[in-house]
């Protein structure tokens, strides 16, 4: 069964929408054809756009050790873990975290923790760690993972992992572990985004009042979408009188309903074609689980630096990981 948004996030069967929710893209073309505008079609190869999903890496600390004695200590210990002497080394490494906080230093902590097979002790240490040591927790949160999933703790570990990711979402190492975690746990996480603008464009002539809506293919989706959107743009007071419907920001409305009708464009196509839309994938799953709100949280504010995780509250969060754990991923 097919559904349709309701704009405080849940969802009803198409069969039982009326008027006052969204428009289906049978709508948008009945409110096309009936436009003093004209919307001209027009396929294009590709289009470029400028949405930035990933900031400058800021995971890398200082260029490796220069305090005095620290090269001659770090050899110290890394002859200890040559020797298979983790005790020994992790000893030494310790001692110089202290003293010289650099992140080369964590996978080898784990690696001893790991070899002793002190999963608790190692996930508290380093825990303790990243408190000492602000710029240490995000590098350290993949060696905690790995501690946990050795330790056959998979549930905290993709937990963990996942909340360091929303901290950062924007920052692509981050998302490089997340993927890593959750494979070992039996979960695939994809790194694709929801860009309509890398899909369709959008021209108007005001002279002549026409719209070119400029597409890849016929049988996309975002041409549905596209559609949609060039009422919201273009089509006098269809932003204004479709505002109204909610107390929701105008642009959360005008993003519900063109991804709503680009899914139901979406649902039409055969099913190999549908797997080269993750975004309507995962799309479908959220509405069955009542989470679009989530779903646009998560792929536009976070992704596009719209909000930072300290705007979040425990909820959000809370429905974040759920998100990214249970309804992005395939087994």
């Amino acid at each position: 069964m097919r559904y349709l948004f309701l704009l405080l996030g849940g969802v009803v069967p198409l069969s039982l929408v009326s008027a006052q929710f969204l428009h289906t893209p049978d709508d948008i073309q009945h409110l096309m054809a009936d436009s003093k505008i004209q919307f001209v079609l027009e396929q294009k190869p590709s289009f470029s756009h400028s949405i930035t999903f990933y900031d400058s890496s800021t995971f890398a600390d200082s260029n490796l050790m220069t305090a005095k004695g620290t090269e001659k200590s770090q050899k110290k210990g890394d002859d200890f873990l040559k020797k298979k002497n983790y005790q020994a080394a992790l000893t030494v490494y310790k001692e110089l975290i202290q003293t010289t906080p650099h992140s080369t230093l964590l996978p080898k902590i784990t690696t001893c923790f790991l070899e002793l097979e002190a999963y608790q002790e190692g996930v508290r240490y380093l825990l303790e760690t990243g408190r000492d040591h602000p710029q240490l927790r995000r590098p350290a949160a993949f060696q905690i993972a790995q501690l946990y999933l050795a330790n056959d703790q998979q549930s905290e570990a993709i937990q963990y992992i996942t909340r360091i990711h929303l901290q950062s979402p924007r920052d692509r190492e981050t998302f490089i572990q997340l993927q890593q975690v959750y494979a070992a746990a039996g979960l695939k996480i994809e790194d694709w985004q929801l860009v309509p603008e890398a899909h369709f464009n959008l021209l108007c002539n005001s002279d002549t009042s026409e719209v070119v809506i400029q597409y890849l293919n016929d049988n996309s989706p975002w041409l549905a979408y596209a559609n949609c959107q060039a009422l919201w743009h273009y089509q006098a007071r269809y932003a204004a009188d479709m505002s109204r419907i909610s107390t929701a920001s105008p642009e959360i409305i005008e993003w519900k309903e063109c991804l709503l009708n680009g899914l139901i464009s979406w649902e039409k196509l055969p099913a190999e074609q549908q797997k080269s839309h993750p975004e309507f994938t995962v799309l479908a799953k959220v509405l069955e689980q009542q989470m679009v709100n989530t779903y646009l949280l998560y792929e536009i504010h976070l992704r596009r630096g719209l909000l930072q995780y300290e705007d979040l509250s425990e909820q959000d969060i809370s429905q974040l990981m759920r998100y990214l754990s249970t309804l992005r991923v395939t087994r």
